[in-house]
């Protein structure tokens, strides 16, 4: 399973700080925000926005994941 940990006001939103996803087949950033989306609507409308690192390192959408993968998705720091 993948590990997203959610950091900020998207952890406030989603009321977890941590989601546990299972992908079969191949999985990409992509994919697993697309997945994240119907659950967490809000995941969308900010999609653009969020900064995204896969075990510790900033990552792009077509990074391919593997089960024991941690993600993190943080908001923009404002100001900063």
């Amino acid at each position: 399973m993948i590990t997203v940990r959610l950091f900020a006001s998207l952890r406030e939103r989603a009321g977890v700080q941590e989601i546990r996803v299972e992908m079969k087949g191949r999985a990409t950033l992509s994919l697993l925000l697309d997945r994240l989306e119907t659950r967490y609507p809000f995941i969308k409308e900010t999609r653009s926005n969020i900064l995204r690192s896969v075990n510790g390192s900033y990552a792009g959408e077509e990074v391919d994941l593997h089960d024991s993968d941690v993600v993190a998705l943080m908001p923009p720091v404002s100001g900063g």
